[in-house]
């Protein structure tokens, strides 16, 4: 019992590197927790496969992962990767499956939601310490060394941004814990949301927190609960909208005026909008609009050629959010989502409002962003259909009782 509650959280954990703990960015760490995992997710996959006992979005998570797998093709006819590089470049594609695992092992969803909560703190409370600490940190994706873009850790909003793996899971906790508390009146989960609000804030993705609070607002209009939305909070969120606003284009013009600043979000919209011109003209071939060009390998020339991109003129393509993905894994994979969401949205009445809230932000994300099909983002998006799945056949086995009686 223990195993099932805990293994989920462990996955989780691996995928974010142990929310980018530094010492983890190595090849030894891959070696012998990343891989032992994906194995662990494939022998789940095979056993949850023979006994058949299919989730309600089984067929569109295959669906995912053979339409990735399809863009192996184009990346060894047209960019000369061989599929040797190829199986080790889409290694962790086997994310996807993660859903099956938890299929299999059926964990109970409260006993996932909690640790993902502890999860989320630990997130938010290391990034605000490092705010303090800096230079001094060891938590971090984007560094003073590693960061190629900017020269040294980027300043974004007024804030260094470590860009830690694992914002979803605070999204996932943020809106659990907001609407509990409007269900409920607990203050404690009114002021856990409000920190992990903090907490997104400060991860400083401008996109994501503004989307982040723009939903919060819907939720509140929209949604029903068992007490009225405080108004309070309603205009709490309207504020930290127009703060996120206005933040965002002081900071931007502070920064355009330091002829030393490498690197602004003015800039990044001006290298994002590159890359779209890029990556328009990137299709070697007619059939890589159908299963894209393939993820690069870091060791094929295809791989160097798009790390050059990065090295001189800035353009990532992880940067340019469905483009993106349909360029590098075709209009299948892009059909593959719409209709996993389709099947969402086919259920949507049986989902509790913190599922669907969390589900319209990585749609949005999904959009403008490809950072959410990180290894971690999978993973996290895979716990998220199988508290869908489990919320489905309740809500539906109530609902059933409710028409009997």
């Amino acid at each position: 019992m223990n195993f099932k509650r805990y293994y989920p959280i462990l996955i989780l954990l691996i995928f974010t590197r142990f929310l980018s703990f530094h010492p983890f960015e190595s090849n030894l760490y891959v070696w012998l927790a990343e891989l032992p995992a994906l194995l662990s997710i494939l022998y789940y996959f095979y056993h949850e496969r023979k006994r058949k006992n299919l989730g309600n979005f089984s067929k569109a998570v295959l669906f995912i992962f053979i339409s990735i797998l399809l863009s192996m093709i184009p990346a060894y006819l047209y960019h000369q990767q061989s599929f040797i590089l190829s199986l080790n470049a889409y290694k962790y594609q086997v994310c996807f499956l993660f859903y099956f695992a938890l299929l299999y092992l059926r964990p109970d969803t409260q006993k996932l939601i909690k640790p993902i909560c502890i999860i989320a703190f630990l997130f938010c409370s290391i990034q605000l310490i490092q705010q303090v600490t800096y230079p001094h940190y060891i938590f971090y994706l984007r560094g003073d060394e590693n960061n190629r873009v900017a020269g040294s850790i980027e300043i974004r909003m007024g804030m260094y941004r470590y860009a830690l793996l694992g914002i979803y899971i605070v999204i996932l906790a943020f809106y659990y814990l907001l609407c509990r508390w409007l269900d409920t009146n607990i203050k404690k989960h009114l002021y856990m949301a409000v920190f992990f609000f903090l907490g997104i804030f400060v991860y400083s993705e401008r996109i994501t927190y503004v989307f982040v609070i723009f939903l919060a607002i819907m939720g509140l209009l929209l949604f029903k609960y068992k007490r009225k939305p405080q108004k309070n909070m309603l205009f709490f969120f309207v504020i930290m909208l127009f703060v996120a606003v206005s933040w965002t284009m002081i900071s931007d013009a502070l920064q355009s005026t330091k002829s030393q600043q490498k690197y602004s979000s003015l800039q990044e919209d001006q290298f994002r909008s590159g890359g779209y011109t890029f990556f328009s003209n990137y299709w070697p071939h007619w059939s890589t609009y159908i299963w894209g060009n393939g993820i690069a390998s870091n060791e094929s020339k295809y791989g160097a050629e798009l790390d050059d991109l990065i090295t001189t003129n800035f353009i990532l393509r992880a940067d340019l959010g469905l483009f993106g993905l349909f360029n590098e894994r075709g209009i299948l994979f892009v059909l593959a989502i719409f209709y996993l969401y389709y099947k969402l949205f086919c259920s949507w009445k049986y989902l509790p409002k913190y599922l669907k809230l969390t589900l319209l932000l990585m749609l949005v994300n999904i959009f403008v962003r490809s950072s959410f099909f990180h290894p971690s983002g999978v993973i996290l998006f895979m716990i998220v259909l199988y508290l869908c799945d489990v919320s489905i056949a309740k809500n539906k086995q109530t609902t059933k009782i409710r028409i009997q009686q």
